[in-house]
């Protein structure tokens, strides 16, 4: 498939822009809860476009404490906000069927952890942190849509783009 079609796909592009919004967010909330990105990957078109993002340091909810459940469910929600963003700006219509996986695993998390956090909450944390950092998943997602896969240089090209030293080390 050529890069052009793959980067006039949309679907393809909103795909990217959620799976590099999941990636900027483990990769500044990760270090401090025990979780790292292994693998981030886009593939297909049209309908069938979609993408995944790999993480290790996974934890049980019920016996991890409230900042591990707390970081785990704005990592997992940033995706859906960029994607609800980037069709906002774009005009086009949010699909909710893609983001249903990451809907279950948010449901699961903030049930099995037993904590008292409010997803209103969680959602605003969430689009503050998509918001701050907008400009570089905007930026990152074509190479993302364009290659089907984060490049191992991809995260420090991150790091640069955000103005951030090294995005692994941030405190």
């Amino acid at each position: 498939m050529s890069d052009t079609r793959v980067l006039e796909c949309p679907r393809r592009r909103v795909a990217a822009v959620h799976e590099m919004a999941h990636l900027l967010a483990f990769s500044l909330i990760g270090p401090g809860i025990g979780v790292r990105v292994t693998r981030v990957r886009v593939w297909g078109t049209g309908r069938n476009a979609t993408g995944v993002t790999s993480i290790d340091g996974v934890k049980d909810p019920r016996t991890a404490g409230v900042d591990y459940v707390r970081g785990r469910l704005v990592c997992v929600l940033a995706g859906e906000i960029a994607e609800r963003r980037w069709c906002d700006e774009q005009g086009r219509k949010f699909r909710a069927g893609p983001c249903a996986g990451d809907r279950r695993i948010y449901r699961s998390v903030h049930r099995r952890s037993r904590l008292r956090l409010r997803s209103e909450d969680i959602r605003q944390e969430t689009t503050a942190l998509v918001t701050a950092h907008w400009n570089t998943i905007v930026a990152a997602a074509p190479q993302l849509a364009r290659d089907g896969f984060v490049a191992p240089d991809t995260l420090q090209a991150l790091a640069d783009l955000a103005g951030v030293a090294d995005l692994r080390r941030i405190d």
